[in-house]
């Protein structure tokens, strides 16, 4: 049964499922779409253009939805486009992306079981993946890609443009100005990385054998500081290409362990913000 509070002002055009619940002095704009069995607090405010699957919870006053004045023309439509079984706690501010012709960046996506903790900014044309977790009053700039399975602590900010790969822990208060590769531990105010989120791995439920294959490869790229190799290989060019010659070469491309590593491989070609070391 839909339950909405007298003071809540509900656009006629916006489309609630039967089931969503309005708190009090809450706004939803036009051409809104909520999903099944969503939540919204007090004085949540909910732009238009914005679609929401469902099962996700608003708490009190969040602002999902507002456009950013600097990079969309008046005459272009701006979108935020949220899946399912996410939380977003009180103050959270979701930016919309532009979609209009000429704009490259689009709408901004979040995908599943996402936790957004109080105070969170998310720019505009952002893409956040899944199961991610991000604690209170982390900014996101621009146009940031976060993937799977990521830990972004209180008071981190991360650069317009810069990726986060999944299974990353970023330490709190960690400026990010480059992409984080998958995998890894940031930290520092200029944050660099510092190891292997093993944790992390395990908690994404990738088995033991899958995880060795992964740090032999990762500690490739980043190496350790008694790595007595270190020296001998400097550019990511020749990184590749020996992660690909002692580790690729001897495995099915079927597997886990095959795409798990060729995805690390793929991140770090295609980085455009340099990767971070």
């Amino acid at each position: 049964m839909r339950i909405i509070h007298p003071t809540a002002i509900i656009d006629p055009t916006a489309k609630l499922d039967l089931t969503v619940k309005v708190g009090a002095y809450s706004i939803i704009g036009p051409n809104v779409s909520i999903g099944a069995d969503c939540e919204i607090d007090t004085h949540v405010h909910i732009k238009k253009n914005t679609k929401i699957g469902a099962r996700n919870n608003f708490l009190h006053a969040s602002l999902i939805g507002e456009p950013d004045t600097e990079d969309i023309p008046k005459d272009q439509n701006a979108e935020v486009v949220i899946g399912e079984d996410n939380t977003f706690r009180d103050f959270c501010r979701i930016r919309a992306g532009a979609t209009g012709k000429g704009q490259n960046k689009g709408a901004t996506k979040i995908g599943n079981h996402n936790y957004f903790m109080g105070g969170t900014s998310v720019g505009s044309s952002c893409t956040i993946g899944s199961h991610n977790l991000i604690i209170q009053n982390c900014i996101l700039g621009k146009n940031v890609h976060i993937q799977d399975y990521t830990y972004i602590a209180g008071l981190a900010y991360i650069h317009h443009n810069c990726r986060v790969g999944s299974c990353v822990i970023v330490s709190g208060g960690s400026a990010v100005k480059k992409d984080i590769p998958p995998f890894a531990l940031a930290h520092g105010p200029i944050a660099r990385i510092i190891g292997l989120n093993s944790r992390g791995l395990k908690r994404a439920g990738i088995t033991p054998p899958v995880r060795k294959t992964i740090k032999q490869a990762f500690h490739i790229f980043f190496p350790r500081k008694d790595h007595e190799n270190q020296k001998e290989i400097r550019s990511f060019a020749e990184k590749i290409a020996l992660v690909r010659n002692e580790i690729l070469e001897e495995l099915s491309p079927d597997s886990d362990t095959y795409q798990r590593i060729y995805y690390l491989i793929n991140f770090i070609e295609q980085s455009k913000q340099g990767v971070m070391t």
